[in-house]
């Protein structure tokens, strides 16, 4: 095994070597640069032989705590697959040995949905739990995988919603440039009529398409002129898309034209080459939500797990 080096940087550095590992749009500097935090550290495990990273870990100070995300819905530690554990367990310590010269109590990371890259999320599991982290929840989080044709996953009772919308004319489009000041109302009205909290401001959001105009993107189904149904994505990376704000209008539940929409995401991800439509979270702090689950699982989702971990510090490294 090469004799692995750990490189530290603050202020959301740019990785100094080429990255082995597949990257997140959630991860890298300029996104950990708009979620605004104090004291973002970045631990980049660097393999001399190779002259790469192996692996990274952001971490922000909020309160007593290291935390990674700040203001995103992952964060994390990004690692080659063939990276030797003992190598990539030094990130972790390196990153406990700051938090506690920073007098911090606590590192607390929400990794990035399994679906993702399911056996090197299994092996962080029990990696981390080995370290002494626990798991504070788990979220069961729902894809789409995009290897065949929409239609073909659908349950009858959403096949029959996707006809309904298309029989009464409904059309599926990105909006190239969206009021954003409209889409957070739109989202916004939806959600309180649903009970979901709203995560983001207007400011925010419209700052989001400022800072990243080809990775986050508004599409909408409509019935003439009116938006029946709109959603905000992100491109997580090349072969990831992630549905980050659906939200549909009152006066057209009948018509269920969420179905229409995700088929139109579906077809819009698969002709680019995106491999996986990722649909969020269907809990909140690992509480499920059945209802969304079904519907969900209606359009053809697959769950997976997302865990956030923790692991209390007390001075002492172990």
């Amino acid at each position: 095994m090469p004799s692995y080096e750990i490189s530290q940087r603050p202020d959301a550095a740019e990785p100094p070597l080429p990255c082995r590992f597949e990257r997140y749009l959630f991860n890298e500097p300029r996104h950990l640069r708009s979620q605004q935090g104090e004291g973002v550290q970045t631990f980049f495990l660097v393999n001399p032989k190779s002259n790469c990273i192996d692996a990274r870990l952001s971490v922000f100070i909020q309160e007593n705590e290291a935390i990674s995300p700040l203001r995103a819905t992952f964060g994390g530690v990004e690692f080659a697959e063939n990276v030797p554990s003992d190598a990539l367990l030094t990130v972790f310590t390196a990153a406990e040995h700051w938090a506690i010269e920073q007098k911090l109590t606590a590192i607390r990371l929400t990794q990035w949905p399994n679906a993702y890259a399911p056996g090197p999320a299994d092996r962080l599991h029990q990696l981390l739990i080995e370290r002494n982290y626990n798991v504070l929840f788990t979220e069961q989080n729902q894809h789409l995988s995009l290897n065949k044709p929409f239609e073909a996953g659908l349950h009858e009772s959403a096949r029959r919603r996707l006809v309904k919308a298309q029989r009464a004319g409904f059309t599926f489009q990105r909006w190239p440039t969206p009021d954003w000041a409209f889409v957070h109302a739109y989202v916004l009205a939806a959600r309180q009529r649903k009970g979901h909290p709203m995560t983001l401001s207007a400011s925010q959001l419209a700052q989001l398409s400022v800072d990243f105009p080809d990775e986050v993107q508004v599409f909408t189904v409509r019935d003439g002129e009116a938006i029946a149904a709109l959603g905000v994505t992100v491109r997580v990376n090349a072969r990831i898309l992630y549905h980050f704000y659906p939200a549909d209008a009152a006066d057209y539940q009948a018509f269920s034209p969420a179905v229409l929409l995700t088929k139109g995401l579906y077809d819009w991800g698969r002709a680019r080459g995106i491999q996986l439509l990722d649909l969020g979270i269907s809990s909140v702090r690992g509480v499920p939500n059945e209802g969304l689950i079904r519907f969900k699982q209606n359009l053809g989702a697959q769950v997976s797990e997302k865990w956030s971990f923790e692991k209390k510090l007390d001075g002492v490294i172990n």
